[in-house]
């Protein structure tokens, strides 16, 4: 798929040294969480992002013809106990994810473009005692199309979801009626 490049964006891969990254931002409740592969704090797209250097990795990442639902794993290792029990913690499934690649110009600027978006489905992590590593998976919009909605097309199902709406609430009247339609009366 064609994306649209900035020329700075463009100038920065074309220079004689190319310094590239990859950025996460992960919407959760408390405010957005907001990490790339660099050190020290980055301004991308006019967001701050917490660098994490080398515990930061990607992996999965695609690029298909069709539309084939993707997803990638994102990975931050060396986490202490305390990150890990947030992890554990803190509500993060179908939570929204942006993924940017991008590339640090001559002059320090951060250029970017986004290249995954998706909901966060499953955080496992691994603990060795001392340090942990959390690996979050994220499914891109399309696996939200192949999985069944469990949703039922009743009254009361949509209840649960829209209190006070009648919407379903004539189906089971209409289910044995006789309706007329194209023709005279009998």
């Amino acid at each position: 798929m064609p994306r649209g490049l900035s020329a700075d964006f463009i100038t920065a891969l074309t220079s004689e040294e190319v310094k590239p990254f990859y950025a996460a931002e992960l919407d959760l409740d408390a405010g957005p969480i907001r990490l790339w592969t660099g050190y020290g704090d980055a301004t991308i797209n006019g967001d701050t992002y917490t660098g994490a250097g080398n515990l930061l990795s990607f992996s999965g990442f695609q690029e298909v013809n069709d539309l084939s639902a993707k997803s990638i794993t994102i990975t931050l290792d060396g986490l202490d106990a305390t990150v890990l029990s947030l992890s554990l913690t803190t509500p993060i499934r179908n939570r929204k994810v942006r993924v940017y690649f991008g590339v640090i110009a001559d002059d320090g600027t951060f250029h970017s473009i986004e290249t995954f978006t998706g909901r966060a489905n499953r955080i496992p992590f691994e603990d060795n005692g001392e340090t942990g590593t959390v690996q979050l998976e994220v499914d891109s919009k399309l696996v939200v199309l192949e999985k069944a909605s469990n949703w039922r097309y009743t009254h009361e199902s949509h209840q649960s979801r829209h209190p006070g709406d009648t919407f379903f609430s004539f189906v089971a009247d209409l289910q044995d009626k006789d309706t007329v339609w194209g023709r005279a009366k009998a």
